[in-house]
């Protein structure tokens, strides 16, 4: 009779050992982590040396995140290439951080695929976080620490020699406050910092939680060139934020997530370049109640806003069009037009033409 398998079996640092059949069982290094994962990295042999980054380096195929009958993310399908910025934006409570965890292998998505580097997210998490580097917008680190000791516990975490470490954070310039204590660090070093304990691991593709948040403009902007650098080493970067200028300055492609959906993607002058703002002031003896609305009526026109100092604003999307029809209607209604301007609008005026209007609905570059 042969010995109970409870019994063969002993713990080891490494895991479980089958003292029957003198050989370390193949499953998980710690109890909490899947045994599919192991045996992926143990018999594929997933390595960094190995897997070669790919365009687009990160996939995301109809994300679906639900809870019970609530659908928080509804079939979101994104790209990052490397060498690129991709700006998620949304309002509040659209779902970019429930989105954002999915992609980081953090929360498991109802359904679609994820992969990063050709590994798939959901089935191997763990492998492939370690091609990411994730600065979360409030990062937890040790207060009564240097930066330089810092850097070197993250640097052990992420088993990266010092030397190559030193090497990843020279753009961040940390070197004139590598000894002060990080409770000591201004809103723009500490954020220099969370960046640099991203990066150590030397990921293909960073994740970056509004990284600018509470940030002077002086200090956003010596951000903004760390940032560009990366993108010039070939990193694939997720970057999600609430300034548009941002957006509008670093991104190559921007999407607009609203109520879970991604309305609309494309690079930043494609989405500003689609419309055109119109300003000017109506002046008519007798007036004309809600003229606004007739305004509405005009062809190629998305939406109208009125100012406080009466000037009407107009959204088109072909402004000859819309100049031509306007000016025949003033004409019809005895009104006169002044101070007539026409210009693009900025990444800020599309993102809350799109959040306000109910008719958004989901399309593509």
């Amino acid at each position: 009779m042969g010995t109970h398998p409870r019994r063969t079996l002993g713990r080891t640092p490494r895991g479980l050992f089958d003292r029957h059949r003198n050989r370390r069982v193949h499953c998980c290094r710690h109890w909490h982590v899947p045994p599919v994962e192991c045996r992926s990295v143990r018999y594929q042999g997933i390595t960094k040396g190995q897997i070669s980054v790919k365009d687009p380096v990160l996939t995301a195929e109809n994300l679906v995140l639900r809870y019970g009958h609530h659908i928080v993310v509804n079939h979101v399908n994104l790209a990052v290439e490397a060498g690129a910025i991709y700006g998620l934006l949304g309002h509040n409570g659209a779902g970019k951080t429930s989105t954002v965890e999915m992609l980081e292998g953090l929360r498991r998505p109802s359904e679609g695929t994820i992969h990063c580097c050709g590994i798939d997210v959901r089935r191997y998490p763990r492998t492939a976080r370690k091609f990411m580097g994730i600065q979360l917008q409030k990062s937890a680190v040790f207060d009564q620490l240097s930066v330089r000791e810092t850097l070197r516990l993250f640097a052990g975490i992420s088993r990266t020699p010092w030397a190559v470490a030193e090497q990843l954070v020279a753009p961040l310039d940390l070197a004139a406050f590598s000894h002060r204590l990080v409770q000591d660090l201004s809103g723009g070093q500490f954020q220099q910092l969370a960046l640099a304990t991203a990066i150590l691991n030397d990921p293909a593709v960073i994740f970056l939680d509004e990284p600018t948040t509470g940030l002077d403009p002086v200090a956003r902007r010596g951000l903004w060139q760390v940032i560009r650098s990366l993108k010039d080493r070939g990193k694939a970067i997720l970057l999600t934020t609430h300034y548009m200028e941002e957006a509008e300055v670093l991104c190559d492609t921007v999407g607009i997530l609203k109520n879970g959906q991604l309305i609309v993607e494309g690079p930043p002058l494609d989405l500003t370049g689609t419309q055109a703002v119109m300003s000017f002031h109506l002046q008519n003896p007798g007036g004309l109640p809600n003229a606004d609305d007739s305004l509405a009526h005009l062809p190629a026109v998305t939406k109208i806003d009125v100012g406080p100092d009466n000037t009407i604003r107009i959204w088109t999307k072909n402004p000859l069009e819309t100049t031509a029809a306007l000016r025949a209607w003033a004409s019809h209604q005895d009104f006169t037009i002044h101070n007539l301007e026409i210009h693009r609008p900025a990444l800020e005026d599309v993102f809350v033409q799109l959040i306000e209007n109910p008719e958004s609905t989901q399309t593509s570059s």
